[in-house]
């Protein structure tokens, strides 16, 4: 009897062993990119397609189109023309002076101008010999404001006029200026 307890405990055990344990195995596929090409042809001509050959049926649809659209601009720009002109540099400084590209010389009126080329001046030879040079500026703005008479006297960059100075030798004219419509910020954000 007791062979048959124990026989009988291990088949229930091994119904237990087999039956009772369960689980749950998820699986998971990483996503493959699959790239193809397929040449295509259109056939105008026929309804069937053959996907295989790489024809589809369609047609040929035209279409025009046209428009147009126009905002007015709120903005203003100033243009206009600023002409070189020949001035005259003075000094009565002892030693050489050379001014470069872009040097400022200042109008009585507080009128900018720029020196379009280098210029050489000599030394002053005594007070009532100064050193010279004739040299082309043009007005660092546009306008006609730039148009000064001649014999205007410029101060030369932060030298004083009384050691330096520059003389105008004809009328500077050709200056002009005018405003514009432009676009203006505002217009661009609209």
């Amino acid at each position: 009897m007791a062979g048959l307890f124990v026989l009988g405990l291990l088949i229930a055990g091994f119904f237990v062993w087999w039956y009772v344990p369960k689980a749950t195995v998820t699986v998971y596929v990483l996503p493959q990119k699959i790239e193809n090409k397929i040449n295509l042809t259109v056939d105008t001509t026929s309804a069937t397609e053959d996907l295989a050959s790489g024809k589809i049926a369609g047609e040929i649809v035209k279409t025009m189109v046209s428009g147009e659209k126009t905002k007015s601009t709120t903005g203003t720009k100033l243009i206009g023309e600023k002409r070189p002109v020949w001035s005259k540099f003075k000094t009565g400084l002892p030693p050489i002076l050379f001014w470069l590209v872009e040097t400022i010389l200042t109008s009585v009126g507080n009128l900018k101008f720029v020196t379009v080329k280098s210029a050489s001046v000599s030394a002053a030879l005594s007070p009532s010999l100064p050193g010279e040079a004739s040299v082309e500026i043009a007005a660092d703005a546009i306008g006609a404001e730039s148009n000064l008479a001649k014999d205007e006297i410029f101060k030369i960059g932060n030298y004083p006029k009384s050691e330096v100075d520059a003389v105008s030798t004809a009328n500077f004219s050709g200056g002009t200026s005018r405003q514009i419509t432009a676009v203006s910020a505002q217009d661009k954000k609209t």
